[in-house]
């Protein structure tokens, strides 16, 4: 065990955690890293707060703890709003469509002289 930890470069117990979830699972595939991700409430609660992340978080703090799950953290959703979303989709919601399009490259022209062919 220790050798295949020391060719992968990680620690035996990981070999031993990953080696336990390939039997529960049945995959040898690496396991998929665990993350927040955006859903579809937490476009809703930007869409209501205009693209606002702060005020989106709070909104999604308060929904937790009324819950009595853990909230997500401030900088975790900034993450993941950078990571799942475009940044067209965040200047539609903070400006609206004229902004949106401003970012959709199908919409861009190349700067050329008055009536060059």
């Amino acid at each position: 065990m220790r050798m295949a930890a020391g060719v992968v470069g990680v620690h035996k117990r990981t070999v031993w955690s990953w080696l336990e979830q390939a039997e529960c699972t049945g995959s040898v595939e690496k396991p998929e890293r665990r993350r927040f991700t955006i859903t579809d409430e937490v476009i809703e609660v930007l869409a209501d707060y205009q693209g606002n992340v702060k005020r989106a978080h709070e909104h999604l703090v308060r929904i937790a703890k009324q819950a009595g799950r853990r909230p997500v953290g401030l900088s975790t959703l900034h993450d993941a709003i950078a990571r799942d979303l475009d940044p067209g989709f965040m200047a539609g919601l903070r400006e609206g469509i004229p902004a949106a399009r401003g970012f959709d490259p199908c919409f861009q022209r190349p700067q050329v002289e008055r009536n060059a062919v």
